[in-house]
């Protein structure tokens, strides 16, 4: 919108400038001409008083001179009125070259230096108008000058001069050739001199005005470009008040829900104070129940192990027939017995161990030099029976080469039992379970290997949690209290060893490996 104004302003700008230089003509040339009328009017009277000038000439050149007083008041006029009329303008400086003309007859005639005074006035004229108007008064000026001079010659005026003369060089042929020539190249060389001299003003106040009014779009564009900042800056702290007043109502908001927030917290803290004491009361409670349950089974295991001591004794004494012979089928019941008691006595074991580890205590080992192939094959051995009784093939691959070890042959036994017991029990009908045992890496590694019912990969991470049993009708048949892989984690562990599980799903079989160091205890 700046941007059309100040067009719109550069275009009128442009129409006015013409009228503007023309009005200022104008004035220049109301000066002038009231200069004129003042030196001229006193010079008249002057000639009249002296007599060179009649009463009927005085009258004449009066009215002349009050004629062209009513032109210039009314030239006046259009200046106050910022008017121009060139054709009225035209006519008064012809009536004005009249004016001078006869001013210069009475004044000398054709020997009167006054007839150069028409020159100045063109030159006046070609600085005032443009170069046509120049040519024109100019060519006027001399057609004037060159009738004057045919009328004055062959008398059809008086020839009037102040000062008397007796000779006339006028009247000859070179004085009046020489005086049409000067006066030609006079005024028609300040015609043009005065129209270039003319031209190069308006030039350069063309320029200057240009440049002032460039100079004052300029200072407008700035100044409405202030006003478009001023407004901006008014309209940005309008904006800024408005969201001030929205931050500090969002604040007010804020701080309010801070304060409700505040207060439910402290209410929720408050709550979990409460469920923390109840729930340590309850830890202590749980504290309580668990310590009774560890003293039960310590006491349930040691009230169990004195009569299970005197049944394995008798049983002894029956099967190796110090008490009398026994028959076949005697002994067969004796050694059925015997293996149940022996199970009874591993889960009353199993239980004291358990029992221990809830109290935080080690399992007791009893370290000595010892044969890791020995209590292998004794243990195989001893539960081919089982796996004879579901069909299983039982397969070891023990090697010839293992070391001897420090470690407690019991607990060792009870290791390998637990995790060979656990690949029967949960061996189907018709399977194979492979042991195998050898030295790796200054090692002894044992792989018990089955194609059971396999391991689910989530449940791969707790089969040596404390009463886990897997979930499913095999487990619940197979029994077990879900301690003997714990139990076994623990005492490998405790000869410094390691023990793992690996499976590749449920039907897919499993495979337990535990390792001990050679010379580590």
């Amino acid at each position: 919108m700046t941007t059309c104004n100040n067009n719109q302003a550069k275009v009128k700008s442009h129409e006015q400038e013409p009228m503007q230089n023309q009005l200022e003509k104008l004035q220049a040339y109301i000066i002038i001409k009231w200069g004129l009328i003042l030196i001229s009017t006193p010079a008249l009277f002057f000639g009249f008083f002296i007599g060179s000038i009649s009463i009927d000439e005085l009258l004449l050149i009066l009215v002349i001179v009050f004629f062209s007083s009513a032109i210039n008041i009314y030239f006046s006029y259009l200046k106050r009125a910022k008017k121009h009329n060139q054709g009225v303008l035209r006519l008064a400086l012809f009536i004005d070259m009249f004016l001078i003309l006869l001013a210069t007859n009475y004044a000398g005639g054709i020997e009167s230096g006054w007839l150069y005074l028409p020159a100045i006035f063109i030159l006046i004229v070609s600085m005032v108008f443009d170069l046509y108007t120049s040519l024109a008064y100019a060519t006027f000026a001399f057609m004037t000058i060159v009738v004057y001079f045919l009328l004055l010659f062959f008398g059809f005026i008086p020839h009037h001069l102040l000062v008397p003369h007796t000779e006339f060089p006028w009247r000859t042929q070179g004085f009046f050739i020489d005086r049409f020539v000067s006066f030609f190249a006079l005024y028609f060389l300040t015609a043009f001199a005065g129209s270039l001299l003319s031209h190069q003003l308006e030039e350069s106040l063309r320029k200057a005005n240009l440049a002032q009014q460039e100079s004052d779009n300029s200072r407008r564009a700035l100044m409405n470009i202030a006003s478009d900042l001023k407004n901006a800056q008014q309209e940005l702290e309008a904006r800024v008040k408005e969201r001030t007043a929205s931050l500090e109502e969002a604040k007010a908001d804020l701080e309010s829900k801070v304060r409700n927030r505040t207060a439910d917290l402290e209410n929720s803290r408050k709550a979990i104070l409460h469920m923390m004491k109840d729930l340590k009361e309850d830890i202590k409670k749980l504290r309580e129940v668990d310590q009774i349950k560890t003293e039960f089974f310590s006491m349930i295991s040691h009230e169990l192990r004195t009569p299970l001591t005197l049944v394995k004794g008798y049983l002894s004494l029956l099967f190796t027939g110090k008490i009398g012979p026994l028959a076949p089928e005697q002994i067969k019941t004796v050694g059925i017995i015997t293996r149940q008691s022996d199970h009874l006595q591993t889960l009353i074991e199993s239980i004291l161990d358990i029992s221990r580890l809830e109290v935080g205590k080690s399992i007791p080992l009893s370290k000595t030099p010892m044969s890791i192939k020995t209590v292998l094959e004794k243990t195989v051995e001893a539960l081919k029976l089982q796996a004879e009784g579901k069909k299983i093939e039982l397969a070891a691959n023990i090697s010839d080469f293992l070391p001897t070890i420090i470690g407690d042959e019991t607990k060792i036994n009870r290791i390998f039992s637990n995790i060979l017991g656990n690949a029967l029990k949960f061996t189907p009908e018709g399977g194979k379970v492979t042991v195998n045992a050898f030295v790796e890496d200054s090692q002894i590694k044992v792989e018990v290997i089955d194609n059971g019912i396999g391991i689910s990969q989530e449940n791969l991470a707790k089969v040596f949690n404390k009463f886990f049993q897997a979930d499913s009708s095999i487990t619940r048949t197979a029994g077990g209290m879900g301690m003997g892989m714990a139990i076994a984690k623990e005492l490998v562990e405790l000869h410094g060893g390691k023990i793992m599980a690996e499976s590749s799903g449920l039907g897919k079989g499993s495979k337990f490996t535990f390792t001990l160091p050679i010379n580590s205890l």
